[in-house]
């Protein structure tokens, strides 16, 4: 399994003190970690083509290509990866529970994307956080929200981050916002046949929004 680091200059910090040693240790067959600044854990730089967010999917394309596991977990440069992740994964693609809390029609091998759960941490407590699982805010389908997902190879083979892009363009070029991608790039994803699961709450699998040890006024559950 690979895991990629999909990061910014801005959360630099964030990177080398936080999410790459979540990672390090937990066994990975690869790690990348593609950015548009070069530093000692960035090993894949891919400088800014679009200066916005869709500079991130060019980094998801480009991380694809330079890997060959079948199985690829993206994460931003905001979020963790909790202690057990990969155990929870691997024990996942054994038809073994992620958690006690698991979705029940989670638990076999037989999908294509997997959400993981998201939660972040204040004064001691734990608050769960939005990955998508209840639909778009306007009350549209499900989707993987941006903050890391768990995506087969084969899935991105049928629809890539190329893909993915190249629509995002195309809207654009229509005078459409592409931004939010992760909504409708999810959609092209299932449309294709992908089978789109979730982690629930208590999962192994779940990575953990530290945004807030940039900036304390950062509010995710808002």
């Amino acid at each position: 399994m690979a895991c990629v680091v999909v990061a910014t200059e801005k959360r630099k910090a964030l990177v080398n003190g936080h999410i790459v040693p979540s990672i390090r240790d937990q066994g990975f067959d690869e790690v990348v970690v593609t950015a548009n600044y070069r530093d000692r854990n960035v090993n894949l730089y891919v400088p800014d083509t679009y200066r916005n967010t869709l500079d991130a999917l060019v980094r998801k394309q480009r991380a694809l290509e330079a890997t060959e596991s079948d199985v690829l977990v993206y994460v931003s440069d905001d979020h963790y990866l909790d202690d057990c992740f990969l155990e929870g994964l691997r024990g996942r693609l054994k038809h073994l529970p992620g958690g006690p809390d698991s979705d029940v029609n989670c638990l076999s091998n037989d999908w294509d994307i997997l959400c993981p759960w998201r939660f972040t941490r204040r004064d001691h407590h734990l608050i769960s956080l939005n990955m998508g699982k209840d639909g778009a805010p306007d009350g549209g389908r499900d989707y993987v929200g941006g903050h890391a997902g768990i995506y087969r190879r084969s899935m991105l083979e049928t629809v890539s981050w190329q893909d993915v892009l190249d629509k995002a363009l195309e809207m654009e070029a229509e005078g459409l916002n592409a931004l939010f991608y992760d909504t409708w790039g999810t959609h092209m994803m299932v449309d294709a046949g992908g089978v789109l699961c979730y982690c629930e709450y208590g999962d192994a699998v779940a990575v953990v929004d530290i945004e807030h040890y940039l900036d304390p006024r950062v509010e995710p559950w808002r």
